[in-house]
């Protein structure tokens, strides 16, 4: 079998599982990628769509929901010693606040390129922010097509053991690549969680948890169709 694709890139989406697949799949990997010739696009600064022929992407998403949630928590995560109401009250100011940043922010990843490397495209209280994340304009259709173009796209309850380890060898697989190496399950593979995220979420009632399916509407459409990740099976 032929390989055709020369890069390796994760399309790393913030607060979706990230760094979890880095720790267990991407880094491992792109030694022996690159070893084997494959450049190694490093996405861990968020870097949006990368447009390049015979690029091979892997991604994940995450509910819209937890995924906002957990975005407010990793930036308050030194003011969240309050009560779990006090937090959802502040959450959802947050939300209202950020609100034009942080809807359809899965699917903006897709929509967008990062140019400068110093811009913020998760802190939207930084005074970096990157302001072309900020106006994307929202098409589905192109969206869409670019997902159908994700060689393995996952969702994150999909991020366990027995997954990386199918993507690991897949990918090798798909590179024509042979390798002794494999994933150290008796590492601690971090998915970099605030633990007050949860705490958050467990408190939200079932109005405001629709409001944010609501506020998120492309990205839940894209999270809850099944069809468009990889079959672990």
């Amino acid at each position: 079998m032929e390989n055709s694709h020369n890069f390796f890139y994760h399309l790393q989406i913030a607060k979706c599982g990230g760094t979890y697949l880095n720790n267990m799949v991407v880094n491992p990997i792109s030694k022996i990628l690159e070893d084997n010739n494959i450049k190694f696009i490093n996405g861990e600064q968020h870097l949006g769509w990368q447009e390049i022929d015979n690029v091979y992407t892997l991604s994940s998403l995450r509910d819209p929901v937890k995924r906002t949630v957990s975005h407010y928590a990793f930036h308050k995560n030194n003011e969240l010693s309050q009560s779990p109401l006090k937090n959802v009250y502040d959450f959802l100011k947050w939300v209202e606040n950020y609100k034009d940043f942080i809807s359809n922010y899965q699917i903006k990843n897709f929509l967008y390129n990062k140019k400068n490397l110093n811009s913020n495209t998760f802190n939207p209280e930084n005074d970096k922010i990157d302001l072309d994340f900020l106006i994307i304009s929202i098409n589905k259709e192109i969206a869409i097509k670019r997902i159908k173009k994700i060689n393995i796209l996952l969702k994150d309850d999909q991020l366990n053991y027995n997954t990386c380890n199918k993507i690991f060898n897949k990918i090798l697989l798909d590179f024509n690549i042979k390798s002794n190496l494999s994933i150290d399950f008796n590492k601690n593979h971090d998915h970099n969680i605030t633990k007050n995220s949860s705490i958050i979420y467990q408190n939200l009632s079932k109005k405001t948890i629709q409001y944010l399916y609501e506020m998120n509407n492309l990205d839940s459409e894209i999270y809850f169709s099944d069809s468009i990740y990889y079959d672990v099976k």
